[in-house]
């Protein structure tokens, strides 16, 4: 569906709410740039009936926390128990949660909680593949102006603004 020239890439989940997901609609996109302005940190995943793959942008960087969490007392609990070396109550800890790695890929069948990254797996390497090039192609469709990152920048090709190309950050 194209409104005002833009072509819109989503589909409606109304139909969801009579009838069961046929297998064609198995997969799901999803995009975040920033929580707030202060809070950058990019990601784009997709995710299909029992695959989960993560692209952290900013994997540089740690996780932002937004201050509602920060002060509430499950994060304080979640403090409070790191520092003493006391056991969580939650399946990851605080270095999983700030520090995150460039890709995530998780086998949602036989790891619901996400526990068990596999991106970097030899045995999962084709279902990553598979799962980065559908990603690409959705961030082709959608013109994200993150397609580059976070190894390149997109730029216009000898200043032709029709012509956009990754440039590489990478030396």
């Amino acid at each position: 569906r194209t409104i005002a020239g833009n072509k819109l890439t989503g589909k409606s989940l109304l139909p969801l709410l009579d009838q069961e997901p046929n297998d064609k609609d198995g997969i799901v996109f999803g995009s975040q740039t920033h929580h707030e302005v202060t809070m950058y940190y990019p990601m784009r995943a997709v995710r299909t009936k029992r695959y989960k793959l993560i692209h952290n942008l900013n994997y540089g960087m740690p996780f932002p926390i937004d201050q509602d969490f920060y002060i509430s007392p499950t994060f304080q609990d979640l403090l409070n128990r790191s520092r003493t070396n006391m056991p969580l109550r939650w399946y990851k800890d605080l270095k999983s949660y700030y520090q995150r790695p460039e890709w995530e890929m998780y086998d949602l069948k036989m790891d619901p909680d996400e526990l068990k990254n596999l991106a970097y797996k030899p045995s999962a390497k084709d279902i990553v593949m598979d799962l980065q090039a559908k990603l690409l192609n959705w961030q082709r469709e959608t013109r994200d102006p993150w397609i580059c990152a976070p190894h390149g920048v997109l730029e216009p090709f000898q200043g032709n603004k029709d012509d956009l190309r990754c440039m590489s950050l990478d030396i």
